[in-house]
């Protein structure tokens, strides 16, 4: 999602919409701004949708071409939204999966098929490993240690919550969201596996009874 210029397949091929999240305070320290410059590097055609808060910095930096920006508002949280509309507010993004899904239910896209979205990181206390190297990352890597597990768990139940709303927006339009990422944690919707995605085959595993809608 929001580093996956960070991965080889950017060389071979560019994704129609790339997702960032982070809120515009992520950026405004020298440090801040390298990372966003990270963020954007390697794209050539692709659109990039950012809170509306980023607008004010791309506009003066100049770093992205402005037909190639979507700018977004978030609104509130997910189960309190029956559709998503781009050109007015849209669910809360806790994480950038949370925006990116729903730019895709936006989108129209069917079906909506999520990989390398393991959301494990209440599994472990050590640090929460990505598919690049962190340690050649300009930013640190997250220790899980070092924050206390009871509000792991607190600050990552809004995010089960609205990727189930999602699922539940999604339906009401016709379009499925299904699972692909191996051992995922992130329940909420059936689940498939990227051999069957590829093949064309749509064959959910999982009960109805994972959704959990608040």
């Amino acid at each position: 999602m929001n580093a996956f210029n960070r991965h080889p397949a950017i060389r071979l091929w560019q994704p129609t919409v790339h997702c960032v999240a982070e809120p515009a305070t992520a950026y405004t320290s020298p440090e801040g701004l390298v990372f966003l410059q990270g963020l954007v590097r390697g794209y050539t055609s692709t659109t990039h949708v950012f809170p509306i808060e980023t607008k004010a910095l791309f506009d003066r930096t100049g770093m992205v071409p402005p037909e190639r920006l979507v700018f977004v508002m978030q609104g509130r949280n997910a189960a309190e939204f029956d559709h998503i509309d781009l050109r007015g507010p849209i669910p809360s993004a806790h994480d950038t999966s949370i925006l990116a899904v729903s730019v895709a239910i936006a989108m129209g896209c069917d079906p909506i098929v999520l990989l390398g979205l393991d959301y494990n990181w209440l599994s472990h206390r050590s640090i929460n490993r990505h598919f690049y190297d962190d340690a050649a990352m300009p930013w640190s890597a997250e220790d899980m240690s070092k924050t206390a597990y009871l509000n792991v768990m607190r600050q990552s139940i809004p995010c089960w919550e609205a990727h189930a709303a999602l699922r539940r927006i999604a339906a009401t339009s016709g379009q499925t969201i299904l699972n692909a990422t191996e051992g995922s944690f992130l329940d909420v919707y059936p689940t498939t596996t990227l051999g069957d995605v590829l093949a064309g085959i749509r064959l959910p595993h999982s009960p109805d009874t994972a959704e959990v809608v608040p």
